[in-house]
């Protein structure tokens, strides 16, 4: 099939490589603007990158929906859309285009979280497992009928990216299948269950800041569920601290701590949460510094606070 694609972020970028090796033609690419990165550099998405590394006719339009680039769409004469993690709505105009309308990749088991982030939500909620839905594309976000998924368990080690990486190899090669099937005429969709539809908005920077009172598990959640980006936080001797890995361990003491304060061994840091458990913290990023593991940052570290300090939530 004659495919125009469009995404952005790496995510996109996996399930664009799997559409290249298979019999699909990719004709055209959308991808989002470049945008002000380090220093206002201008920089590019990793669709456009890889992209133009591929030789693929590549557009990034601040706004898809307008007449002239419609027009252009149009031109390509492509069977399918597909959209993987791309970041614009939709217009009816769009959906139209071609034969065989938009199908998205997206990165849950429909109708389960719906929305912007279903790859990072599966994890802070604690899920055990999530998955690749194949979808028609319709006017409701994350609506449409579902012609294909596939299930992948969630670890207890696993962190957003090893999930939207194993995410996005998977969703790419189920993409291949339900195009074949559409192209052969055998596809089948299936309407979501409206009674089954839960929702995941797009994370806020409020829901970044690290709540020791917590248990160590929904903890270990969030940081695993924003690694490595945004990247959850808190603040150790008045400096920002980006934490994106954790464990969950038994504390080097039986003396019992409160929520937020922290044991340190020569090579580790536990810090204990609201429940009495610990974490060790294992990757983590002090502010204006550069990402290390635990071992190197407390090599550096001159004093050693024996606890996270106290933030009001907003």
């Amino acid at each position: 099939m004659k495919v125009i694609f469009l995404g952005a972020p790496l995510f996109a970028v996996n399930v664009l490589r799997e559409l290249l090796v298979a019999s699909h033609q990719v004709v055209g690419v959308v991808c989002q603007p470049d945008k002000k990165g380090n220093r206002n550099k201008m920089t590019p998405c990793d669709v456009k990158i890889f992209a133009q590394q591929n030789d693929l006719p590549v557009f990034d339009w601040a706004n898809i929906n307008e007449e002239q680039n419609l027009r252009t769409l149009a031109s390509l004469d492509a069977d399918v859309m597909v959209t993987a993690a791309y970041g614009q709505m939709l217009s009816q105009q769009v959906l139209d285009l071609t034969p065989h309308g938009v199908i998205n990749v997206h990165g849950s088991l429909l109708p389960k979280l719906r929305g912007a982030s279903p790859v990072q939500r599966a994890i802070i909620d604690g899920e055990t497992s999530t998955g690749i839905s194949i979808v028609k594309t319709v006017l409701k976000m994350d609506a449409g009928p579902v012609l294909m998924q596939a299930r992948t368990e969630i670890s207890s080690t696993d962190t957003a990216d090893d999930l939207f990486l194993r995410l996005s190899q998977m969703g790419g090669k189920l993409l291949c299948q339900a195009l074949t099937a559409l192209q052969e005429g055998r596809a089948e969709f299936t309407e979501q269950d409206a009674q089954q539809v839960t929702f995941c908005k797009k994370i806020k920077a409020e829901q970044e800041l690290i709540d020791w009172s917590q248990s160590a598990f929904a903890v270990s959640c969030l940081i695993r569920g924003l690694s490595s980006n945004p990247g959850a936080y808190t603040y150790l001797g008045g400096k920002r601290l980006k934490i994106y890995n954790c464990t969950l361990s038994e504390p080097p003491t039986t003396v019992q701590g409160n929520a937020g304060e922290i044991v340190y061994t020569k090579k580790q840091m536990y810090v204990y949460c609201g429940d009495g458990k610990t974490l060790s913290i294992t990757d983590l990023q002090m502010a204006e510094s550069k990402r290390m593991r635990i071992s190197d940052f407390l090599n550096g570290l001159k004093v050693r606070p024996d606890a996270f300090d106290k933030q009001e939530r907003q």
